[in-house]
């Protein structure tokens, strides 16, 4: 959709077409002559999942302003900063990480993202490195042992990854959460329209990004999540830090004709 306007054309997006083929959204295009977007469209070649410590620095009220007015329509974001409840929030994310991957069914899910290397993401065309985790040691070197959710090491991955998480969110700038009125599919796409601008913006400002979706994922961390950005009541989508760091690499992406279909209208 950003792609589409950038090129001059006016997008319209229909949810949920066709469940029976999987179909999450058909989108046709028109001329519509002036080019917009031109700001985020450039940015999304640069995007990267920053997973590193921050240098701790907050966004200025201007940028947070900039990233604000990219959510619109429905979506609704809250932000989170200061030393204090920065620590907090680690804190539930901690224990949330520990949660989920120590819960062997969600590890295993997981488990087929991860690669051993970039090598083995780029030969399968997707996935995250384990070298992108941001880890060292142990947990780093027997990656293959440790987050295997059959392995007797799980406990000790889950602990490395917990305490990972933790260290990131404390260094961030600034935490935003991502809601929406009401649980629903067309919500959570028109949310997932939100946070593509939302970090693409992020993106062209200079600024990194990590979503962490472990206090979302497991169910019983949800509330205090909504509690601690003053958001109850809300259905969360996705919780993500910000902050300032080097660039760093990118891992594969899917290609557009593995997830997309095009026909003549």
């Amino acid at each position: 959709v950003v792609a589409a306007r950038a090129w001059g054309l006016q997008p319209t997006v229909r949810y949920l077409p066709d469940a029976a083929r999987g179909a999450v959204a058909d989108v046709t295009w028109s001329d519509a002559g002036a080019r917009r977007d031109r700001d985020l469209f450039g940015a999304i070649a640069e995007r990267r999942t920053n997973r590193r410590n921050y240098d701790g620095r907050r966004p200025l009220p201007h940028v947070r302003a900039q990233l604000t007015a990219q959510v619109a329509d429905g979506p609704r974001l809250y932000w989170l900063d200061g030393h204090d409840a920065l620590r907090d929030l680690g804190q539930l994310v901690h224990d949330a990480v520990h949660a989920q991957v120590t819960d062997r069914l969600l590890q295993a899910e997981r488990q087929t993202w991860l690669r051993n290397d970039r090598k083995d993401a780029a030969r399968r065309g997707d996935g995250v490195p384990v070298e992108s985790l941001g880890l060292s040691g142990p947990a780093n070197w027997f990656s293959g042992s440790y987050y295997d959710p059959g392995s007797w090491f799980l406990r000790l991955g889950a602990g490395s990854l917990a305490k990972r998480a933790r260290e990131a969110v404390r260094t961030a700038g600034a935490a935003a959460l991502l809601t929406v009125p009401s649980r629903g599919e067309s919500a959570w796409l028109v949310g997932g329209q939100a946070y593509e601008r939302l970090v693409l913006k992020a993106t062209q400002l200079g600024l990194a990004h990590q979503p962490l979706n472990a206090p979302i994922g497991v169910e019983r961390f949800r509330a205090r999540l909504l509690r601690r950005f003053g958001a109850a009541g809300e259905e969360p989508l996705m919780l993500v830090r910000l902050g300032r760091d080097q660039r760093v690499s990118h891992t594969p992406r899917r290609a557009v004709a593995m997830v997309t279909s095009f026909r003549s209208a």
